[in-house]
């Protein structure tokens, strides 16, 4: 029976993908990383263009949308465990990229 662990899916079987582990015996967390090369959209230039196009008096709109990075993975675990993706604590500030599921890190 299987524990816990990863597997390359279907289609990215020849991606070279690296499949996640822990690094040390207590380690919590494991780095995941793309499946391909994506390109994310600035979200601000689409804000500034739609302030355009407002101005303007159009109501054609650019459509802001979440971008989809694949993994190439799926992951299996027991009952009672879950998976969380989150960001490394320093990609909001530094890069400007949340996930549309982000985990909040309120500092006082």
């Amino acid at each position: 029976m299987k524990i816990r662990g990863f597997e390359v899916c279907k289609g990215y079987e020849n991606s070279k993908i690296h499949l996640p582990e822990r690094k040390t015996k207590n380690s919590v967390c494991y780095d995941i990383e793309c499946a391909e090369d994506t390109v994310i959209p600035s979200i601000w230039k689409t804000i500034f263009e739609n302030f355009k196009i407002f101005l303007s008096g159009s109501k054609n709109y650019l459509e802001i949308k979440p971008t989809f990075v694949p993994t190439g993975l799926k992951s299996y675990f027991q009952e009672d465990e879950v998976l969380l993706l989150a960001n490394k604590s320093s990609f909001p500030l530094k890069k400007g990229l949340v996930s549309a599921n982000s985990l909040r890190n309120y500092r006082k």
